[in-house]
């Protein structure tokens, strides 16, 4: 058998080995488990990285639907992010919005509608029902996510981190839907159940904090409704 016919054979069997063993390792360790998928806003997922609230769900409520140009439950934005001016001319996605009328405002990057002033504050569950309620002609509109109310923040402002534009969005913080769950443990006895405390990420457009609230107790926080175009 000449030497190049016996080359060829023993690459052939190195590879026949090494297949399997590249199967099984990435069955141990999960990669086989990752495949690209529709996102929820219609665009393709590809290789875009963690969603920006992964570990961080949404709770679902009954008739709350999400919107298509906005952050589904269990998915991730399927728009840019936009950028305030920070003093760099190469930032992409700048912040423009699109005044429609003297209480709504478009966003010309996410393309998400915001009421351009917030309602007055209130526990949590009465922040949910007052977008629900609010103008159903222009409906329908509901309380933002945690990633989309977060896109408002505007660091190149030295006084009330959100554009001019919302004219009734001053030092105020405000709600989003998305939840934290906090487990606090009574003592370190694991055979005890742990005080289980609903919590939910808040914007403050003073100080640009984006932080959780607890609603034990019913603290108040103010209402900046959004729908989707």
């Amino acid at each position: 058998m000449a030497r190049s016919d016996r080359k060829r054979l023993w690459g052939l069997a190195l590879m026949v080995a090494v297949v399997p063993l590249v199967v099984a390792c990435n069955a141990i360790i999960g990669l086989s488990d990752f495949e690209k998928t529709e996102c929820s806003g219609g665009g393709k997922c590809g290789d875009a990285g963690p969603p920006p609230d992964a570990g961080l769900p949404d709770v679902q409520v009954d008739g709350d639907v999400p919107d298509a140009r906005g952050a589904n439950p269990v998915s991730w934005a399927a728009w840019s992010m936009p950028n305030y001016d920070g003093g760099s001319e190469f930032l992409p996605h700048p912040i423009d919005y699109d005044p429609l009328d003297t209480n709504r405002v478009e966003d010309t990057v996410t393309r998400l509608v915001w009421r351009t002033a917030t309602l007055p504050a209130v526990p949590y569950g009465a922040a949910r029902l007052a977008c629900n309620t609010l103008d159903p002609k222009t409906g329908p509109w509901r309380l933002p996510k945690r990633i989309e109310l977060v896109t408002l923040l505007d660091f190149s402002r030295k006084q009330f981190l959100i554009g001019p534009v919302f004219t009734g969005v001053k030092n105020v913080r405000v709600w989003t839907s998305s939840e934290y769950r906090v487990r606090d443990f009574v003592d370190l006895d694991p055979k005890k159940p742990s005080i289980i405390t609903d919590a939910f990420w808040t914007v403050d457009f003073g100080t640009g904090l984006v932080d959780t609230l607890s609603t034990a107790g019913d603290p108040v926080a103010s209402v900046l409704c959004v729908r989707a175009r």
